[in-house]
């Protein structure tokens, strides 16, 4: 594996695998001339896949190759570099990854993953007319309420969060088909804010409610521009944004009640 890349974009492309710490180490694979991970954290609670096509790269391999990304460890390496130097990673070096640029090498051991921690595709498949609404539980349920949502809208949501010292966020399409976010106890017992959100609902076949815990936060520190959502009441819900040399996407898994 060979890539050569200037230092601000692999910064972009470290927190985007690393998701505000949701997935710290990161297996990541190249070919044809990208850069591409679907990885599942720990716990379960969320899965993140990411491409980045050939723009972000001086120079990528274009063999098939793996290797697990230390994110933190790789961060801080790269951040000791200018802006605007331009980066060499290679691996294996004798054994190791090796960041270079500048006169510096440095050399990282690298862990052993296994055939299984290589994920290429999607856990679900996409379906629809431009193929962007996720089908899960063996392609039979889609989650196709489908909502645009501002990037300082999700800033904003995340920002209450902090504020109220929770982690549960209920999303609700009724009636009216304007989305609303109670942040705080979602039970409505006690502190709670409701907040009417800059947000597009493109398509609901159904009133919505499903509630979120881990991973709004993470995701709203991750996104650079608005965010396209597909989810439906009480199932897992696909935030993503698509430039023309990146997608990225992160399925996260509801509250149950």
């Amino acid at each position: 594996m060979k890539i050569q890349i200037q230092q601000t974009k692999l910064i972009e492309i470290l927190d985007y695998l690393y998701v505000d710490g949701l997935f710290p180490f990161s297996v990541v694979t190249t070919k044809d001339g990208r850069l591409f991970s679907v990885q599942s954290d720990k716990e379960g609670f969320a899965m993140r896949y990411v491409v980045f096509l050939g723009d972000y790269f001086k120079q990528i391999s274009k063999e098939e190759e793996s290797i697990q990304w230390d994110i933190e460890k790789m961060k801080k390496f790269v951040n000791l570099r200018k802006p605007e130097s331009f980066i060499t990673i290679e691996y294996p070096v004798e054994k190791k990854l090796v960041i270079s640029s500048e006169g510096v090498k440095t050399r990282i051991v690298v862990s052993k993953i296994n055939k299984e921690d290589v994920k290429k595709k999607l856990p679900f498949v996409m379906k629809g007319e431009n193929k962007n609404i996720p089908y899960i539980n063996k392609g039979q349920v889609a989650l196709d309420t489908h909502v645009s949502l501002s990037l300082a809208s999700l800033k904003k949501i995340s920002s209450y969060g902090t504020a109220h010292g929770t982690e549960f966020f209920k999303f609700k399409i009724g009636e009216s088909r304007n989305l609303q976010v109670f942040v705080g106890d979602v039970h409505a017992i006690e502190d709670d804010s409701i907040l009417n959100v800059n947000a597009q609902v493109h398509n609901v076949n159904e009133e919505l409610d499903v509630t979120f815990t881990k991973g709004i936060s993470e995701i709203s520190k991750t996104f650079s521009g608005d965010i396209d959502i597909h989810l439906r009441s009480h199932m897992p819900a696909w935030f993503s944004e698509v430039t023309h040399n990146h997608k990225f996407g992160v399925m996260l898994s509801p509250v149950r009640e």
